[in-house]
């Protein structure tokens, strides 16, 4: 074999694997800058937020399951000593349909 053979193939080789590696780090560039862009469109203030605390699943009147959840709310100022909590509940046919 005549060394131009041999450099050409693997020439197009090493052009095929930086083209591969070329797109595969402008990929991985735009998934970050993508994902870190995408936190900023809604932003939402931790005080608005409510956790958590019970949930309780009974049987239902009109439907299979009433699901009640009570929400502690944060205080928005530190005036207030306490933010409340919040009771809500709901029928459905399952616990998924909530």
């Amino acid at each position: 074999m005549k060394s131009e053979e041999i450099t050409g193939r693997f020439g197009a080789a090493k052009r095929r694997y930086a083209r591969l590696v070329r797109g595969a780090v402008l990929l991985l560039a735009l998934l970050v800058a993508l994902c870190t862009f995408c936190a900023c469109l809604r932003p939402m203030s931790v005080e608005r937020c409510g956790y958590v605390v019970a949930i309780g699943i009974d049987a239902g009147s009109e439907r299979e399951f009433e699901i009640t959840l009570e929400l502690q709310r944060e205080s928005v100022s530190e005036a207030q000593t306490d933010g409340g909590s919040l009771i809500l509940s709901c029928e459905a046919r399952d616990v998924f349909e909530v």
